[in-house]
């Protein structure tokens, strides 16, 4: 076994989460104001390992809540195979409480649905900071100040199964979408990235940071979780991508 470093020891003796890694919103926040310190103190390999899980960290959290904000009260598809002659009535049934739903939850949250749309800026800078490096200049303003719901505090995040089972970095994700680069020039039209979450969630917005950097000018990026449906705010933003 290769002998670790005094140094390589004191730096990753901060990351005992990593033995536990389905975090909690509340420990992701706190996790990612502790890494946002840690990175302007470091240098060198350190510091780019601070970016990586700075990175990680945003598109775990926007993954997270959007779950939550997303989430359905009503799956009637085992009662649709029992009763088929009842399909369409079912899925009407299932679309209007479930659209009710997540309605009434963006209403009585109103504050933290609004935080969570902002919270995209920090995730395209942190994007923008793994392509082309740079001065990090993320705050910890960009953390909420204003009182999340404790259900989303306690939710915990889900492993993105490409980086768990297939063994991804965000190294692969950009060399996919270099490929595509390669086989594909610069567009006028409009570009959206869907990814289906999820590990969707951590690849589209360092996807569409590259295609910006790569001279797409009109890109935008979305995470939907296929198995549960698309809900009522995703619904909207594909019907807004879609209008010419």
């Amino acid at each position: 076994m290769p002998k670790v470093s005094g140094v390589e020891e004191e730096f990753y003796a901060r990351y005992d989460w990593c033995l536990n890694p389905t975090l909690s919103i509340r420990q992701l926040l706190h996790s990612f104001n502790q890494e946002l310190n840690a990175c302007r103190a470091s240098e060198g390999w350190q510091r780019e390992e601070c970016r990586i899980n700075l990175y990680l960290f945003a598109c775990a959290i926007a993954c997270t809540t959007d779950g939550y904000f997303g989430q359905r009260l009503l799956n009637l598809s085992v009662l649709r195979s029992r009763l088929p002659r009842l399909g369409s009535l079912l899925t009407a049934t299932e679309c209007f409480l479930n659209s009710l739903a997540s309605l009434l939850k963006i209403f009585a949250h109103w504050r933290a649905w609004r935080w969570r749309k902002r919270w995209n800026s920090t995730l395209h800078e942190l994007c923008d900071l793994l392509i082309s490096g740079g001065d990090l200049r993320v705050t910890s303003s960009m953390l909420p100040h204003v009182p999340l719901p404790e259900t989303l505090l306690s939710r915990k995040m889900r492993l993105p199964g490409a980086f768990r089972g297939q063994d991804f970095t965000h190294h692969d994700v950009l060399t996919l979408i270099q490929r595509f680069c390669a086989s594909s020039g610069p567009s006028d039209e409009p570009v959206t990235i869907v990814g289906l979450r999820t590990a969707g969630a951590y690849f589209a917005p360092l996807m569409a940071a590259y295609l910006k950097h790569s001279n797409w000018p009109q890109v935008s990026w979305l995470s939907i979780r296929p198995t549960n449906g698309t809900s009522t705010w995703e619904k909207w933003q594909l019907r807004n991508l879609r209008r010419p």
